[in-house]
């Protein structure tokens, strides 16, 4: 219901929105509540234990700044791709805004 109502309208490919539907599957299980639960293959990613509201924000501080790509069930090699993708998003952007001179004569 979360990725039909709250993102389906954003996600408007089909294979986005499998893709999202899956990696919800892996958040919204019973199996979270099983003791030893994790979201991806390294211990790094748990659901909190049960307490007080400061366990739960404690818990989810331990979580690394930047988001390895095993989070969302990719390979490490993920993050190549991506880098890439980026330097070439930025040089592509520094490109576009270059002005040209057409008065220089060689």
């Amino acid at each position: 219901m979360t990725g039909e109502c709250n993102y389906g309208g954003r996600v408007t490919d089909a294979h986005d929105r499998r893709t999202l539907m899956c990696l919800l599957s892996l958040i919204y299980s019973p199996k979270i509540l099983e003791e030893g639960y994790k979201f991806s293959s390294s211990d790094i990613y748990t659901p909190p234990s049960d307490g007080s509201y400061e366990d739960f924000t404690d818990h989810i501080r331990q979580f690394p700044l930047l988001a390895t790509p095993q989070v969302f069930g990719l390979h490490e090699n993920a993050n190549i791709t991506k880098d890439q993708q980026e330097t070439d998003l930025f040089l592509s952007s520094i490109l576009a805004t270059q002005v040209l001179d057409f008065s220089m004569r060689f």
